[in-house]
C-alpha cells in the first residue's frame, strides 16, 4: 500500500517535470523568437544561444559567435561506455514518459501489471543539435602540432598525434552509426593499373561531425570538427566532410584470438588516409612516403587540454 508521503512526493515530481518543461518550451519559443527579431534589427551584435544550467535551459552569449539552436527533448541509449545514439522525442510523449517514469519509481503503476515505462529503460535529455545523432565524450589531448585523427581511442596510444581521445571501443561507434541511419562505404585503397600505384579515395555516407564544450566562463561552444584543423602549408580550414568508410576485421592478433576491429588501432575519425580508417577524409589527405602529414591542430581554436568534449556526429544528405 502506497504511503500519502509517497504519493505526495510523487505528484510534486510530477509537478516540477510540468515546471520545467513549461519554463522550457518558454524559454525556447520566446528566446529563439526575440534572437530572429534582434539579428533582423542588428545583424552586427552578438548571436544568442542556449545553455543548460542546473538542467534547466537558459540563454547565454556564446563564444566566437557559435549559435547552440533550439533546445528539445531526446531520447539518449548507450551504445557502449561513452558512446551515445540520441533521438529527437515529441515534447508530449517525452512528458508522458518523464511522469511514467516518476511514478514507476515510487511503486505506482500507469498501465498493465508487467509492463516497464519506457522512462525506466532509457534517458530522457534536453541537449540542441541534430535530430538524429551519435554524441561521443572525449577529451582534448593535444593542441598544436601534425595530426593524423581529429579523435582516437585511449587504448591505442596515439594522444600524441590526435587533438581528441576518447575511452571508448570504435566498433561501438560504428553500430551508433548504423543505428541514426548512416551507411558504411569502405576505407581507401592503392590498385596497380598499367603499372602504376593508383590512390582509391574513401567512400560511404557524408557525416556531420560537431565539437561542443564549455568555456572558461560556462558558456557552450559548438563548432564544426573542421574548424580546429588546418593545413601545414596555407594554415587554411579544410573544407571536406569526413565520409563513413567503415574499418574492416582484421585476423587475430594472436594465434585463436577473435577478429580485431581495426579502428581500434585509433583510426576512428581520421585526418590522414588509413585502410582501417571508420571516418576518413574522401580526399588523397597524405602520402607518407612522399608528402608528409597535411593537416595539424589549430591552436588558436581547439580548448585547453584536458576540457570535456561532446563529439557529435549526424548523417547528412548525399550528393
Amino acid at each position: 500500500m502506497i504511503r500519502i508521503s509517497q504519493l505526495a512526493f510523487g505528484l510534486a515530481i510530477l509537478a516540477l517535470i510540468l515546471c520545467s518543461v513549461g519554463c522550457f518550451n518558454h524559454s525556447s519559443g520566446g528566446e529563439q523568437k526575440e534572437e530572429k527579431q534582434e539579428a533582423q534589427t542588428n545583424k552586427a551584435k552578438p548571436r544568442v544561444s542556449p545553455t543548460q544550467a542546473n538542467g534547466v535551459a537558459s540563454w547565454r552569449r556564446s563564444a566566437y559567435g557559435t549559435e547552440a539552436g533550439e533546445w528539445f527533448f531526446s531520447t539518449q541509449v548507450a551504445v557502449g561506455p561513452n558512446v551515445f545514439v540520441q533521438v529527437r522525442q515529441p515534447s508530449d510523449a517525452a512528458i508522458r514518459e518523464l511522469a511514467q517514469g516518476a511514478l514507476h519509481s515510487l511503486g505506482l503503476r500507469c498501465g498493465p501489471s508487467g509492463v516497464a515505462p519506457l522512462a525506466v529503460l532509457r534517458l530522457l535529455v534536453i541537449r540542441p543539435g541534430d535530430d538524429r545523432q551519435v554524441s561521443v565524450s572525449a577529451i582534448v589531448v593535444l593542441r598544436s602540432g601534425l595530426v593524423e585523427h581529429l579523435l582516437t581511442t585511449h587504448k591505442a596510444e596515439k594522444n600524441h598525434e590526435s587533438i581528441l581521445s576518447a575511452d571508448m571501443d570504435a566498433l561501438h561507434l560504428y553500430l551508433a552509426l548504423l543505428a541514426i541511419g548512416a551507411k558504411p562505404g569502405k576505407p581507401m585503397e592503392y590498385r596497380e593499373e598499367n603499372g602504376q600505384r593508383v590512390f582509391i579515395p574513401p567512400q560511404g555516407d557524408r557525416i556531420r561531425v560537431r565539437c561542443a564544450y564549455r568555456n572558461a566562463v560556462g558558456e557552450l561552444v559548438i563548432v564544426p570538427a573542421q574548424r580546429w584543423l588546418r593545413d601545414v602549408d596555407k594554415k587554411q580550414t579544410p573544407r571536406y566532410d569526413w565520409v563513413f568508410a567503415g574499418s574492416k576485421f582484421l585476423d587475430p592478433l594472436e594465434p585463436g584470438g577473435k577478429p580485431f576491429f581495426g579502428a581500434n588501432l585509433g583510426r576512428v575519425i581520421c585526418t590522414s588516409n588509413f585502410n582501417v580508417a571508420l571516418l576518413d577524409l574522401p580526399i588523397r589527405s597524405s602520402d607518407q612516403e612522399v608528402e608528409g602529414l597535411l593537416f595539424e591542430a589549430n591552436p588558436d581554436a581547439v580548448p585547453p587540454r584536458g576540457t570535456p568534449v561532446a563529439v557529435w556526429l549526424s548523417r547528412l544528405e548525399q550528393q
